[in-house]
């Protein structure tokens, strides 16, 4: 699978989501809560057909690299919780979730190319940005 197609199918499931979740009224931790729930039980099926196994997660959990997981799940999980917060107030007629979360998102490459030039100094070229 190329990868301009695998950046195409993640913007299209991870956006349905957010309309999935606006058609299901629930309050905003109960929503994170169980998207989080789903996206585990997704990703280990996944990794079940790609042939891993519940010893290789453990394992790769107790290398170097998976504090940083850890913690990188932590910051996605309030991530989540405030992204379900708007979907939460898009229910409730308090925002318009056709101007919240563009904004959001529009935010990501911004804030991830800032990151990438400080933490791993990567160029910004103009065939990047094009």
């Amino acid at each position: 699978m190329s990868n301009n197609f695998t950046a195409i199918l993640c913007a299209i499931f991870f956006l349905s989501a957010a309309l999935i979740a606006r058609a299901a009224p629930m309050p905003y931790p109960i929503m994170a809560l169980l998207i989080g729930s789903g996206t585990a039980f997704a990703v280990l099926i996944w990794y079940s057909f790609a042939g891993g196994t519940a010893d290789e997660i453990i394992v790769t959990l107790t290398l170097p690299g998976g504090g940083l997981m850890i913690v990188a799940g932590i910051v996605n999980g309030i991530a989540l919780t405030l992204f379900y917060r708007l979907v939460e107030q898009a229910q409730n007629g308090s925002a318009e979730m056709s101007r919240m979360i563009p904004i959001v998102l529009a935010m990501m490459p911004l804030i991830i190319s800032i990151g990438a030039v400080m933490f791993f100094k990567e160029s910004i070229t103009f065939e990047k940005i094009s």
